[in-house]
């Protein structure tokens, strides 16, 4: 068995060889891709140009559709990236993956908390308590006295021979907490851990569609440009046809409609660039002023996936990867650890143990004088007690509230694992697809150009018809971007399968260069200031 390896952000490689199956993770297919993506040109394989073709272009003002400023004006700063750079930066900029990592923060103070509640808390201070009145003695006599106390050290509030109300060493706790809270908030963290990496691979996935879609709307732009060249050229040529009464004006004119109406699609293009941008910056909180530009100009069919796996076996590695079931099962366990809790609460007592020390002084008009005989003093207090709430019934009620919550946990569960069988089906079906898709796409521009190339050629040595070189450009038009769209297509499906199977999106290359200072998005209105 191939052993092969994949690189992911944040995390290390995954071995595909510990998987009872056939390798699933082509990730060096990825690497050479990308690798001749770099060293071509910026158009799909199979849609190179006869060096015939490249001549056809025309700077003359007189030829039909020609115009020279673009539709969308150029912008003030570009930022380049390419893939590695989008889902690293998405990682540090994207604020959901912050707020889902800052969740884990909140998870493991809560689990400190849990870990302390036996531990004592401390309290110094002092009090002072002064009486002018009758007081009635346990005899039933009363006794008109005016006394003053004075109590400082550990704790405070000590009166007459009652303990210290609040002592200097104090714990209260029932039990049952301090035994099952830890356990429910280390369960608890966990469950964030696997959410926030979700929600990472979610938003990853969603970089890596916006920075394809945007790779290949500036790939369809260039691709019509260069079809408007040819246009434009076979506009030329089909005018003097007609011009020298060879050919017919109508051919003229439909070649120079063409030419218009291919024009009219560059400016679409361009229109499809600043919003493909505009979306992959506001994913990656990015100023979207500046026009995000890729680095690699190159648009290649990757494979990370080996679709042609049992749909069985890759369900049992999503089972395993995903990040989502690590977080039911979790949530299962917390459930799980609240009912025992709820079911332990009546049988274990609440603890409250208090000791406290200081001076102790004070007097009365009978016992003069008014402060004074200050003297040291020690209380230590040890109290169990057992709550039946409610008879009992209140106990119960909450029982069964723990059970209905286990209840939800396994249904989200369920639900859960539903949607990842669904998800990795429907991604393994539109791999093979756009696989498919891809293939027949470029059979079809691979004919097309011949037929463009060989009525070029005819009506150049004036052996061939005006229209028919308009009807191929039209094929050769529709070949280009259908192709185009199969490829996009295809890199969308199999990112597509393989987050579904655990793992976020793949780098094209080592994530170990310092990240360039990116135009981060400043807040939309001014901070508030805090009064």
């Amino acid at each position: 068995m191939t052993k092969t390896t994949s690189a992911r952000p944040g995390g290390g490689a995954k071995d595909a060889s510990k998987l009872n199956a056939p390798p699933l993770f082509l990730l060096p297919t990825w690497g050479e891709a990308t690798a001749e993506a770099q060293s071509r040109r910026s158009t799909p394989r199979g849609s190179t140009l006869d060096p015939r073709l490249r001549t056809t272009t025309s700077a003359d003002p007189n030829i039909p559709g020609f115009v020279t400023a673009p539709v969308v004006p150029p912008p003030i700063q570009t930022f380049p990236v390419d893939l590695t750079t989008a889902l690293r930066l998405a990682e540090v900029e994207n604020p959901e993956i912050a707020e889902a990592r800052q969740r884990i923060f909140e998870a493991t103070a809560l689990r400190q908390a849990a870990y302390a509640l036996m531990l004592p808390t401390l309290n110094a201070g002092l009090s002072y308590h002064g009486h002018d009145g009758d007081l009635q003695r346990s005899a039933g006599h009363t006794l008109a006295v005016s006394q003053q106390l004075v109590y400082v050290g550990g704790g405070a509030v000590a009166t007459g021979s009652n303990t210290v109300a609040i002592p200097a060493v104090m714990i209260a706790s029932p039990l049952t907490d301090a035994i099952f809270e830890p356990l429910a908030a280390r369960q608890n963290v966990t469950r964030t851990q696997f959410a926030a990496r979700a929600t990472a691979n979610s938003v990853l996935l969603d970089v890596s569609t916006l920075y394809f879609d945007l790779v290949g709307a500036e790939a369809a732009l260039q691709l019509r440009r260069e079809t408007e060249a040819e246009s434009n050229e076979a506009a030329r040529l089909t005018s003097a046809y007609a011009n020298s009464g060879q050919g017919f004006v109508s051919d003229a004119d439909r070649a120079a409609t063409l030419s218009k109406l291919i024009h009219r699609a560059v400016e679409q293009s361009e229109e499809e660039v600043a919003v493909a941008s505009a979306r992959l910056s506001r994913r990656l909180h990015l100023d979207p002023a500046v026009r995000v530009h890729p680095i690699v100009p190159g648009v290649e069919p990757i494979k990370l996936i080996d679709a042609t796996s049992p749909v069985e076996e890759l369900v049992r590695v999503a089972l395993q990867g995903r990040p989502e079931m690590g977080a039911r099962a979790a949530a299962i366990g917390v459930a799980e650890t609240r009912l025992t809790q709820e079911i332990a609460r009546p049988l274990l007592p609440t603890v409250w143990l208090g000791f406290s020390g200081g001076a102790l002084g004070g007097g009365s008009n009978l016992v003069p004088p008014l402060v004074g005989n200050f003297a040291g003093r020690t209380d230590f207090d040890v109290r169990l007690f057992w709550t039946f709430q409610n008879l009992g019934l209140g106990n119960l009620a909450l029982q069964k509230q723990r059970r209905a919550t286990i209840g939800q946990a396994v249904g989200e569960q369920s639900r859960t694992i539903n949607t990842i069988r669904r998800e990795v089906a429907s991604s393994k079906a539109l791999v093979l697809t756009t696989q498919q898709r891809v293939e027949a796409t470029r059979h079809q521009l691979e004919t097309s150009e011949a037929g463009f190339l060989a009525d070029l050629d005819r009506l150049r040595n004036t052996v061939g018809r005006p229209i028919e070189l308009t009807n191929s450009l039209e094929l050769l038009a529709q070949a280009r971007i259908d192709h185009l769209r199969a490829i996009i297509e295809n890199n969308r499906a199999q990112l597509r399968l393989f987050v579904s199977l655990g793992s976020p999106p793949p780098l094209d290359r080592p994530g170990t260069d310092p990240l360039p200072p990116a135009p981060v998005a400043a807040p939309p209105l001014p901070l508030v200031p805090v009064r």
